[in-house]
């Protein structure tokens, strides 16, 4: 008998590689009910990279042995290395040839670089439902195609755009111009922009007219900062299902400036467009976050958000009073909204109140990700874990301390140091004894970029990672 954990990872490895196994004639295999149960539902879906249709062997699908067959299978995944905006319509010939013998075929998933196939899909296989991940280089020439100019695009079920090298464009008003157009056109459902390569400095560039396509319910802003007073639209939206981006929370850090009128703490910190600081204090502000916070409050169809900060190395010293605001109006907002169940913040915008909102508050939220989380929000955490009995899953990033990497010989020469290292491990291990008897939690994470709290974090992730 094959236990659960050995059946899934079968299925883990299955799904993955889209391999086509042969079964030998094992009677008890085939008499388990979970496997017969995997064999009939599972093995539905099939994968295959087009390179491998030009030698495809049609016997791997056919034979009584075969996991996957012909008959059985209703989802088609194909992962186009050779198709390109010159793309002619007889070099797929391999891949019409294998889904005409797909009889139960319902829903067709093809990444692929050329609008050309999708059209001569849309052509050949009218009544097949169909979904697309398309990859675009803004630093190359745009492949277009007017979708929503197609009558038979109705037949296309999802587009999902992974667009690179943002930074080819020189302003927000191209990369504006480039969602009225190109993603407008493409009728986009889900986008991924990764900035690209960049080093040095980011651009500032506005995502407003990108927020405002009532297409896009999935929105991914790679490697790049997004205004608060943008974010302000995804908000306001009721076609957004899903956000996730960096954010400048410099509205809470103290600032000086310098002779020169400048403000001088920022360097190379990521936290922000450093060639741009005027114009990017303007666009996230307080008065932005209060605003977002609001909009949160009746937004009803965001179910996930992820607000991360590319603060680095640099440590801005934070404003107290401007954090327990900011976590005050965060807090009210959480409490208000019923249909968000992820978030994804950084701590430096949390204050007490905020693990007290999750705590008393009839709060959506179930899976929560908190980065920079230090001792001080790790003890708000296991406080947080004595009352709610929502937070399902729990990751968190614990940032750099120093005193965590220690030796043994340099603490037995530094008796403060050496209790105060003590004091820290203590409040690791309570905030663990605090999970240990909670009865809602079922996967928790824990990384750090320090020795001896990652040998805490590998024994956390070891009794819960795999639960």
């Amino acid at each position: 008998m094959f236990t659960k954990y050995i059946q899934q990872r079968i299925i883990t490895h299955l799904l993955d590689y889209g391999n086509s196994l042969k079964l030998k004639d094992n009677a008890q295999l085939l008499k388990n009910d979970s496997f017969r149960c995997f064999e009939n539902c599972m093995c539905c879906r099939y994968f295959v990279c087009y390179d491998s249709l030009l030698e495809f062997n049609s016997r791997n699908l056919s034979t009584e042995y075969s996991l996957y067959k012909y008959d059985r299978i209703s989802n088609l995944y194909v992962q186009d290395s050779m198709f390109n905006s010159e793309f002619e319509s007889n070099a797929g010939l391999p891949l019409y040839e294998l889904i005409g013998m797909l009889s139960n075929l319902q829903t067709l998933t093809v990444a692929t670089d050329s609008p050309i196939l999708v059209k001569e899909l849309l052509c050949r296989f009218p009544t097949l439902k169909i979904e697309v991940a398309i990859d675009q280089d803004l630093s190359s020439e745009i492949v277009d195609y007017d979708l929503s100019g197609d009558e038979r695009s109705s037949n296309i079920e999802f587009v999902h755009l992974n667009v690179h090298n943002v930074e080819a464009y020189d302003s927000s008003t191209n990369l504006n111009q480039f969602a009225a157009g190109y993603l407008k056109e493409w009728r986009a459902n889900s986008l991924q922009f990764q900035y690209g390569e960049f080093s040095g400095e980011m651009k500032h560039l506005s995502f407003r007219l990108l927020f405002n396509l009532d297409s896009l319910s999935k929105i991914h802003i790679l490697n790049d900062n997004v205004d608060i007073s943008d974010l302000i639209e995804i908000v306001k939206q009721s076609h957004v299902e899903w956000f996730s981006s960096h954010v400048s929370y410099c509205f809470l850090y103290k600032m000086d400036r310098n002779i020169n009128g400048s403000f001088a703490q920022f360097g190379n910190c990521g936290c922000m467009s450093f060639d741009d600081t005027e114009e990017v204090f303007k666009a996230n502000g307080i008065e932005h976050w209060t605003q977002f916070c609001k909009s949160l409050s009746s937004n009803t169809t965001l179910r996930e958000l992820h607000l991360s900060s590319r603060q680095g190395s640099h440590s801005h010293e934070l404003v107290a009073d401007s954090v327990h605001f900011a976590s005050e109006l965060l807090s009210a907002a959480l409490s208000a909204n019923k249909t968000m169940h992820t978030l994804a913040i950084s701590c430096q915008v949390l204050s007490s109140s905020f693990y007290e909102a999750l705590s008393h508050n009839n709060s959506s939220i179930t899976h929560l990700y908190l980065s920079h989380c230090d001792l001080k929000h790790l003890e708000y955490l296991r406080e947080m874990f004595k009352h709610t009995r929502s937070i399902q899953k729990l990751a968190i990033i614990m940032p750099y301390d120093k005193n965590f990497d220690y030796t043994e010989k340099q603490m037995s020469r530094d008796p403060k140091l050496r209790e105060t290292i003590i004091k820290h491990e203590q409040s690791i291990l309570s905030f663990l004894n605090t999970l240990a008897i909670n009865e809602t939690i079922r996967h928790l994470e824990v990384d750090s970029y320090s020795r001896i709290s990652s040998e805490i974090s590998s024994k956390i992730n070891e009794q819960y990672l795999n639960e």
